[in-house]
């Protein structure tokens, strides 16, 4: 998200988690020195929302930075960054007050993934988010083959990422796993970068609530 009305309108529907971009070769990318100030003087109309940063490759004290001024809940590492790396980011929201913060790493799902690569990150992600490999860094808007999730049996939950559009409220509401927590909306829910079209996710979420009152 990057607009300010944009924001209220998607606020609208009380996700649970809006997510802010912040790296630079983005065409999401969210603008801190206008998104700051706004997030500071309208906080009340986020409600129970969590704000979340995607990092890229950032530094430490960037996003620490970034952290404080756009108020965040938790911060995304979408790098490929290293434990050590997330190790120096967690010991610095420690001594700044800030060990509140949720951490979600990023991993990039093919045929070739090892979920071996998932356990040394248990004792300090909160979450994992599983999304489909591609070349750069950013959403590719097509989905992985989630059957390769059952090779996942790690402790940790995680979110499923990764084109998931607005007709695919059936599939999601019938994919099982015991560490699923939920689903990231993104590219496919878009009219411009960055700018969500509020009618593709109510008709996500209609035809999600339709499947569960079915059930």
């Amino acid at each position: 998200m990057r607009d300010p009305d944009n924001i209220r309108e998607i606020l609208s529907l009380s996700p649970d988690w809006m997510g802010f971009i912040f790296h630079p070769d983005s065409p999401r990318q969210a603008d801190v020195e206008k998104l700051g100030p706004w997030i500071g003087q309208h906080e009340a109309v986020f409600g129970s929302t969590r704000r979340v940063g995607v990092f890229v490759r950032q530094s430490p004290g960037e996003i620490l930075d970034i952290t404080r001024r756009m108020q965040l809940h938790a911060v995304q590492l979408h790098g490929g960054q290293s434990l050590s790396f997330g190790m120096k980011l967690s010991n610095l929201f420690r001594q700044h007050d800030l060990s509140s913060i949720r951490m979600i790493k990023v991993f990039s799902i093919d045929h070739g993934f090892d979920f071996e690569a998932c356990v040394e990150w248990e004792m300090l992600a909160d979450l994992y988010l599983f999304d489909t490999k591609a070349a750069g860094f950013g959403g590719s808007g097509r989905k992985f083959e989630w059957s390769l999730l059952e090779k996942y049996r790690g402790s940790k939950p995680f979110l499923l990422a990764g084109g998931i559009g607005p007709t695919d409220g059936p599939i999601v509401h019938h994919f099982i796993h015991d560490q699923y927590a939920g689903v990231d909306l993104n590219s496919r829910f878009e009219r411009a970068p960055g700018i969500k079209d509020r009618e593709k996710l109510v008709a996500f979420l209609k035809d999600f609530k339709t499947q569960k009152d079915d059930k």
